[in-house]
């Protein structure tokens, strides 16, 4: 049995892999998007407000890349929304 070429290759490019093996990075975005929300029960502010760091995933659980300036207004963001619940389930 032969093994294929593009198995042993150093730098394969995603041209030399079968195709079934083949994600375009739409798909791999969608896929990390879809963890984020199961592990966070489908909660967007949950995913904003995640307690985990150290997750292989952290960084881009929104779906997309982010700069350091979006991010940190989307937590603070998240982080009213969360106050203001707060105080309305006070009242």
């Amino acid at each position: 049995m032969t093994i294929p070429p593009w198995i042993t290759k150093d730098k394969a490019s995603d041209s030399d892999a079968p195709k079934r093996f083949r994600i375009s990075k739409g798909e791999l975005w969608k896929a990390i998007r879809a963890k984020c929300m199961d592990c966070s029960a489908d909660s967007y502010k949950e995913i904003v407000l995640c307690s985990i760091p150290d997750c292989s995933l952290y960084p881009f659980r929104f779906g997309k890349p982010l700069t350091p300036d979006a991010l940190a207004k989307k937590i603070k963001q998240a982080e009213t929304e969360s106050d203001n619940d707060a105080e309305n389930a006070a009242q």
